[in-house]
């Protein structure tokens, strides 16, 4: 599949039906959803976990753990 989030080069990536995007801009699969302490915030709708709402470019709100829309 395409690498998710910020992809100028469309890169590849093996799939994955959960992942984080680290503060460094790396792809990681998760075997289950469990959010890690250095990507500890969730967004529901991608299934995937992120260390700052506001580097994803539609859920930029953080709310209870949980990154929202406006």
């Amino acid at each position: 599949m395409f690498r998710p989030g910020y992809n100028p080069k469309n890169n590849c990536v093996a799939y994955s039906e959960y992942y984080i995007i680290d503060a460094y801009n790396r792809y990681k699969s998760l075997d289950i959803l469990n959010c890690p302490e250095d990507a500890k915030y969730f967004i529901k709708e991608k299934k995937s976990c992120i260390y700052d709402c506001k580097q994803d470019n539609e859920y930029k709100y953080l709310y209870n753990g949980n990154c929202l829309k406006s």
